[in-house]
């Protein structure tokens, strides 16, 4: 169990007066990561509306789902079960949406009335390809939070996306740009993950910065490096603690052209994988190849190390308009960032331009994919559209979610911040 309360960091609020005058209203971001293991909410401060918005996280919080409930998420996944399974487990997962939904106001000393909406992500599951159309089914109970907590639930982000032609993500650019724009600084976010995501965070607020919003799925992150030293090691190792093993190898060239050779590399944005990039073929191919060769798992890992943050530079150069000439500083969240050996490559690549960590920037580990969820939740009811064209390939840009209203007095109070921001007259694109 994680808790990180205060960002920036402060003595936690206790006088109801002090959060009332920092904020004009409260949201929750609720995420369930890919795998089904963990819960992580956010309880964000909201001040202002729309690209004016300022998000405070509060208190972030994070539990681990009983395995009963990840082995009926990973049956459905596989595709057991039926309808039956899914109600069982949607049922399970709001139980715990519901005693998340209640503890992060008391951990902030916030009412819970005073909270406007909840945003959901996750889990669901995915099916389809890219050629026959991606389909989507989130497997959460909205209506059942709502009846429980009396609370406006916002839910099924990605559908919108899918139904407007996109490819269902990444649905965080736009709220990430809410969260860490600074006004004069271009910066460049590095999700190194399981996979690579590359985030362009124009400066400042606007609708010109908003339109220049670019981000998507570099190549293969740690799961690569994971693999290698999980099969490679017959067992023994399932990673390489901090690049321990990598950092002692030699750089293996011809293999780093071949996997740079592979067709996804030229494949242009939008590019998103639900499950992240899938490196699979390239790794049977390798561990052929280091078994003929008789290279040796420090080698192959300094070698999968070097191709990561060779990747990003290859993205770089390719989609970011102007490259790192535009670029002022590049921020770097994902567990990659614990691997030294990964952080120094992807320095080099990136030249003289400044590597932080979020972590550095006051973003805890986790804080800042939960406080996003809220975010997003923010963003629907102000309606500012998180599905761009750039970034999923959607036709035009959409406001994402489905709401589910709450009580009658949290929908009241939601109804009208609302007709608060309603435009006094439409443009007649907007009216149609």
């Amino acid at each position: 169990m994680q808790t990180f309360e205060g960002f920036p960091p402060e003595p936690r609020v206790r006088a109801r007066q002090r959060q009332s005058a920092d904020a004009d209203h409260y949201a929750i971001g609720l995420q369930v990561d890919r795998q089904c293991t963990q819960l992580v909410g956010a309880l964000i401060a909201v001040s202002g509306n729309r690209l004016e918005a300022r998000y405070r996280p509060l208190v972030v919080h994070q539990v681990s789902l009983p395995q009963p409930t990840c082995d009926l998420f990973r049956g459905l996944a596989t595709g057991e079960g039926g309808a039956t399974a899914m109600a069982a487990f949607a049922m399970q997962l709001a139980a715990h949406h519901t005693d998340m939904i209640r503890r992060l106001p008391s951990m902030a000393d916030v009412p819970q009335d005073d909270v406007l909406a909840v945003g959901l992500l996750g889990p669901g599951i995915w099916s389809g390809s890219l050629r026959e159309g991606r389909r989507y089914f989130e497997l959460n109970d909205p209506s059942r939070l709502a009846e429980e907590c009396g609370c406006n639930v916002i839910s099924n982000f990605a559908q919108r996306d899918l139904a407007s032609g996109g490819i269902g993500g990444p649905l965080m650019a736009v709220p990430q740009w809410l969260l860490l724009a600074e006004s004069g600084t271009e910066r460049l976010l590095l999700d190194v993950g399981r996979s690579v995501r590359l985030t362009l965070i124009p400066g400042g607020r606007s609708e010109d910065n908003l339109n220049r919003i670019l981000a998507f799925d570099v190549g293969p992150g740690t799961a690569l490096l994971d693999r290698l030293s999980l099969r490679l090691s017959e067992g023994r190792l399932p990673y390489d603690p901090g690049g321990t093993l990598a950092v002692q190898g030699t750089k293996i060239h011809e293999l780093v052209d071949r996997w740079l050779a592979e067709p996804y590399f030229q494949e242009p944005p939008p590019r998103w994988q639900p499950g992240g990039v899938c490196a699979e073929e390239a790794l049977e191919t390798t561990v052929r190849m280091a078994i003929e060769s008789g290279w040796a798992i420090r080698d192959l890992l300094c070698t999968a190390t070097h191709f990561i943050a060779r990747c990003i530079a290859v993205a770089v150069e390719s989609y970011i308009p102007g490259g790192l000439s535009r670029i002022d500083e590049v921020l770097i969240s994902g567990g990659g960032q614990d691997n030294g050996l990964l952080l120094a490559e992807i320095g080099l690549q990136m030249g003289p331009l400044p590597l932080t960590r979020i972590a550095d920037l006051g973003w805890p580990r986790g804080q800042l994919e939960a406080a996003t969820v809220a975010v997003l939740a923010g963003m629907h009811l102000d309606r500012v559209a998180a599905s761009r064209p750039a970034v999923s390939g959607a036709s035009a840009p959409r406001v994402l979610g489905q709401l589910t209203p709450g009580s009658p007095a949290a929908w009241g109070r939601l109804i009208r911040y609302m007709s608060s921001l309603a435009p006094t007259h439409l443009s007649l694109r907007n009216a149609i």
